[in-house]
């Protein structure tokens, strides 16, 4: 199992920001998306937002998901998996995305 860190936070918002390096727009949406959730503290709707803005990128969906609580998780086509992976919190994950 393995225990999420700062360091794989990091590197998460590395990927998106690789993703969308030609589409900024997406890229600064990831931010705000993931900063409206931390201020809010509304899990539920940044999940929504994530897996909308991320329709289409599987690797984004499954690197987000290592860093949600399982109730949370975007779900993948024809994905039955509950994951069994330790998580760091959301908030710290969010926190570090500023």
């Amino acid at each position: 199992h393995e225990i999420i860190t700062i360091v794989h936070a990091r590197a998460y918002v590395r990927e998106v920001k690789e993703t969308f390096h030609d589409d900024k727009s997406r890229y600064a949406m990831f931010l705000t998306i993931m900063k409206e959730g931390k201020a809010r503290r509304d899990i539920a709707t940044a999940v929504a937002r994530l897996k909308e803005l991320f329709h289409g990128y599987h690797n984004l969906i499954v690197g987000i998901n290592k860093f949600l609580p399982p109730h949370h998780y975007i779900r993948l086509q024809g994905d039955d998996n509950e994951g069994e992976e330790s998580f760091v919190s959301t908030a710290a994950f969010i926190e570090d995305t500023k």
